[in-house]
């Protein structure tokens, strides 16, 4: 009896979702922009424009915000609302 406790106990359980592999390819995406950007292209290039459009238009606001938005929206067809936290009042 301890050890089919034990053994449910320590079973390592993960079934993965497709949702992760959103996550990982905006993840890698993302990482890649800034990689890019700073390796590459640099502060120096157009004023810092360069480095600006790659990793903070391009990076953060396109693969970091687009990409999650996007899989939400239209694969999984769900409001952005109903994603998001309940505010909590303290008081």
């Amino acid at each position: 009896m301890f050890a089919n406790t034990a053994k449910k106990i320590f079973t390592f359980r993960w079934h993965p979702e497709r949702d992760l592999s959103a996550v990982l390819v905006s993840w890698i995406l993302v990482v890649g922009a800034l990689y890019t950007a700073t390796n590459f292209v640099g502060r120096e290039v157009w004023g810092g424009i360069g480095y600006f459009l790659l990793y903070g238009v391009l990076g953060a606001g396109i693969f970091g915000i687009g990409i999650p938005v996007y899989w939400t929206v239209v694969v999984r067809r769900k409001s952005l609302a109903d994603q998001a936290l309940p505010l909590v009042a303290y008081g």
